[in-house]
């Protein structure tokens, strides 16, 4: 199974950098540490900042942008192996800021419990077993669609600059198709 795919995306620096000024000005992310990692963005107000993102997938069957959110890691304590019960079985995800060495690794034989995280009011499936086996990883330098339906977890160095963010877009249907073309 292909975990993730690197894409090209019309205006990718400018996502980035514009991302970056909305995180400074319309968020604390930068400032006060959490042990949250997963933080809901408005997209009505963030794409005020980036409407770039709006177009940057249309050569790709006509993609939209619905939504976007943030995966901010503060601290090198290991991140728990996990999937996602988001609609979508794939998402793009953007490195924005200290993103590399880090990377997204994919597992198999994992057995989870569905967990309902109480600071944001998020689902999502925790592993519960340790036998589990790495499949592959990837350090995201570019837009990468990953399967967020898989197991998988950030993995970052002891030595890493707080924070890393990355940035994950929803769209109006499911990109999982863009691992055939």
């Amino acid at each position: 199974m292909q975990y993730y795919k690197e894409l090209d995306v019309d205006n990718y620096d400018s996502i980035i950098s514009n991302t970056l000024n909305f995180i400074k000005e319309k968020t604390n992310l930068l400032e006060i540490p959490t042990t949250n990692n997963w933080h809901n963005i408005s997209f009505n107000e963030y794409i005020k900042y980036v409407p770039e993102l709006k177009t940057a997938f249309l050569k790709y069957d006509g993609l939209v942008p619905t939504r976007v959110h943030l995966f901010v890691v503060y601290y090198n304590n290991a991140q728990r192996i996990h999937k996602d019960t988001d609609s979508l079985t794939a998402r793009i995800n953007f490195p924005i800021l200290n993103c590399k060495d880090t990377f997204t690794n994919f597992y198999k034989n994992v057995v989870f419990n569905k967990m309902l995280n109480p600071s944001n009011n998020i689902e999502y499936y925790i592993a519960t077993n340790t036998d589990y086996e790495f499949m592959d990883g990837v350090e995201i330098k570019k837009a990468t669609l990953i399967r967020v339906q898989e197991a998988h977890c950030v993995v970052v160095p002891h030595d890493f600059i707080a924070p890393r963010i990355t940035m994950t877009v929803g769209f109006d249907k499911d990109p999982v198709f863009l691992f055939d073309n």
